[in-house]
């Protein structure tokens, strides 16, 4: 899948770039390698308002999501609910929904050729898997206690939801996450506010310029 992606974007390549983000990142990322993922990040060269995250850890950054952003905080608060998609294993149980029993039962047998000739077949279809929106319910709440763990005020999920809801409405679905049928954003807004009133906590201030970043990856 990365493969295949890696061939149909532009992925910047930049250290300093990457060396930012990953340290304003690191609190979260931290409360992810604790559940054994350990993180891979790519900034890729596209316009659309995307993030994210594959099988085994990697990271992709869609430059769109950064231009449209307004804080570090809103960045997270999706870096966070694509996260809790790998660490809740939803693109391999998304998988199996979509290519049924057969797959495990060749994998109980060792048939790999069946497989491997399952996947093959289908070929690029695999990266346009959806989410169920139990999944995204899940990767919500999941997002959401990684960003109180690490101490990352939750609010930026919750705002970033709400500009896209202005800016786009109804035609949301399919901006935000790669392979994602979303819940209604009205809903997951009110859903995410009535959870911040249940966990008052204080944040850590992020101590980066967002703008500066923000110009140096529209740079390039």
């Amino acid at each position: 899948m990365f493969g295949s992606l890696s061939v149909q974007y532009e992925v910047i390549h930049n250290d300093s770039l990457k060396k930012v983000f990953l340290y304003v990142a690191a609190p979260l990322i931290k409360e992810v390698a604790k559940k054994g993922v350990k993180i891979d990040l790519y900034f890729i060269k596209d316009h659309s308002i995307n993030a994210f995250a594959l099988p085994g850890g990697k990271v992709v950054i869609q430059s769109g999501l950064i231009e449209n952003a307004k804080s570090w905080e809103e960045v997270l608060g999706v870096l966070g609910h694509e996260l809790a998609h790998v660490t809740r294993r939803h693109h391999v149980r998304g998988i199996i929904d979509n290519l049924g029993l057969y797959v495990i039962l060749s994998a109980v047998i060792g048939d790999v050729s069946a497989i491997a000739g399952t996947f093959a077949n289908m070929g690029g279809e695999l990266a346009s898997l959806s989410n169920s929106r139990a999944f995204e319910t899940e990767a919500d709440e999941t997002g959401w206690e990684f960003l109180l763990k690490a101490r990352i005020n939750p609010k930026g999920m919750i705002s970033f939801f709400e500009t896209l809801d202005k800016k786009h409405g109804s035609k949301m679905d399919g901006y935000l996450s790669f392979m994602s049928t979303h819940p209604e954003t009205k809903e997951r807004i009110k859903n995410l506010k009535e959870k911040l009133k249940e966990h008052p906590v204080n944040f850590n201030p992020i101590d980066n310029d967002f703008e500066s970043f923000k110009k140096a990856l529209d740079q390039h």
